[in-house]
């Protein structure tokens, strides 16, 4: 008797503590896999719902990890609904200025694009794939959340080559041909310059307009090259009528390709300036 009242107690405690693991699981499980999960080798969909700001495609600060949330599928089913012959899918990776670009990868931006296609697009063939990366200026939020990771675009093969100037949604871009600091020379580059000079004496308003290269030469150099094409639109700004007051130049020269430097069109569409206007309100 004295035996099976041990061996019940015993028996009893055995439960209490399993139904104390499964508790722990059922509370934590959820709080760890978010953490765990967001690192820069995360190779599979994270779904989480309320956190991600009803982002369709979401990642955080410093990672290539990619979480799936609202919308996701309904998303991923129109893409590939539009899929037809001799259409190109961009896939855009955001990034903001500031992240660590991951060992083996030009731009956070591109391991991001190139994250989402293996996760959710490997069906598509390599010659209807192409990666992007979108910048964005950052602030103290998108350190601490989610943000959205990227955007789907079905595009013509003419299209992988980027206009000369091209209009984001904080900033606008102005290309320019290799090795040289003259722009390229098109209409809507002399247009959009000589219409923003006016705004930016009526308001009062700072530009600040950033160099960018290919990944051709040495740092150095593309650091040089880079101060030198923002110099470049900067004379020309202060030729109609801006104050240099309002005028701030930098450089990045090669490290922050919007696209591959592996092919011509790729380093094409990275040889830019970044044009942000920054409100004198601030």
């Amino acid at each position: 008797t004295k035996f099976m009242s041990l061996l019940t107690r015993r028996l009893l405690i055995l439960v209490l503590l399993v139904l104390y693991m499964i508790l722990l699981f059922v509370f934590f499980y959820p709080t760890f896999s978010a953490n765990c999960c967001s690192g820069a080798d995360t190779d599979t969909v994270t779904q989480v719902d309320e956190p991600i700001n009803n982002y369709p495609l979401a990642s955080r600060w410093d990672t290539t990890g990619i979480f799936a949330g609202p919308g996701f599928e309904a998303l991923r089913k129109t893409t590939l609904d539009q899929n037809a012959e001799g259409k190109i899918l961009e896939i855009v990776g955001f990034y903001y200025e500031g992240e660590v670009n991951p060992e083996g990868y030009e731009s956070i931006g591109l391991a991001r694009a190139q994250k989402i296609r293996e996760l959710y697009f490997a069906e598509i063939p390599d010659e209807q794939i192409k990666f992007s990366a979108r910048p964005f200026s950052a602030n103290s939020d998108v350190r601490t959340g989610f943000f959205p990771a990227g955007v789907l675009n079905w595009i013509a093969p003419q299209e992988t080559v980027k206009e000369d100037v091209e209009i984001l949604d904080d900033r606008i871009l102005i290309r320019f041909p290799n090795n040289s600091t003259q722009k390229v020379y098109n209409k809507a580059v002399d247009e959009y310059l000589e219409k923003l000079a006016p705004q930016l004496i009526e308001s009062g308003d700072q530009v600040q307009l950033t160099g960018h290269t290919d990944n051709v030469g040495g740092d150095e150099f593309n650091q040089d090259l880079g101060e030198r094409r923002a110099d470049a639109i900067k004379s020309i700004l202060i030729g109609y009528g801006v104050s240099e007051t309002q005028i701030i130049t930098d450089s990045k020269g090669k490290s922050l390709p919007v696209d591959t430097n592996e092919t011509e069109e790729g380093r094409q569409n990275n040889r830019r300036v970044e044009v942000v206007r920054v409100s004198s309100n601030n």
